[in-house]
């Protein structure tokens, strides 16, 4: 992607950052020197990707969570990633017929078939307040109804939890990982991404 950006904006932007990383701890808790060298920054990068377009090479699905920021994780620039977040990073099983969860859906459609990411990170999290909420009782569930109509994504998943009789801190860590497994199963669901992973042009 930066190959074929102008050395100059490159220069610009990496030594805004450089500037940043070289403040000290209790500079870089004064909002103001975080703001500035920030908007210097985005200027720059967003001179680039208005100039070149959005490339990006990775389609990352994670949870909505705030404390999920894919940039941080991935160690990443604005247009390297391409980005859909839900409660507890869940892909629905493809079915061209529904419109439900069309949202999540159309991205990744749209990843594949038009940006043609080469990657798809799937990104859990510990802590998910999402898989939590997977065992709260239905009356703590009345007032956020389509928060309980896309956790049922995750029925299979609690059935095999409940199945094994944990505990409350084992049952959490377990959903959470193999709900990982369970949203890279669905979204092999997808033909033109299993089209895709079969001739080795995606990675999971």
């Amino acid at each position: 992607f930066f190959k074929n950006i102008p050395k100059s904006q490159i220069e610009f932007a990496l030594a805004n950052g450089a500037m940043h990383a070289s403040l000290s701890h209790e500079s870089r808790k004064n909002k103001r020197s975080s703001w500035l060298w920030q908007m210097a920054t985005d200027f720059a990068i967003n001179d680039m990707l208005v100039e070149n377009g959005q490339k990006p090479k990775i389609l990352f699905i994670g949870c909505s969570d705030s404390r999920v920021v894919p940039d941080i994780i991935a160690n990443t620039l604005p247009g390297e990633l391409f980005v859909v977040r839900n409660i507890a990073n869940m892909v629905p099983p493809y079915n061209e017929d529904s419109y439900s969860f069309r949202c999540t859906a159309s991205i990744i459609e749209y990843a594949i078939k038009v940006l043609e990411v080469e990657n798809i990170v799937i990104c859990g999290h510990s802590n998910c307040g999402g898989c939590k909420a997977l065992f709260y009782p239905d009356e703590k569930l009345e007032k956020v109804p389509l928060v309980k109509e896309w956790l049922k994504l995750a029925q299979e998943i609690k059935d095999r939890v409940l199945a094994k009789n944990l505990s409350a801190s084992e049952r959490e860590f377990q959903t959470e990982q193999l709900n990982i497994v369970k949203q890279l199963e669905n979204i092999l669901t997808y033909p033109f991404v299993e089209e895709k992973v079969e001739k080795g042009e995606v990675k999971l």
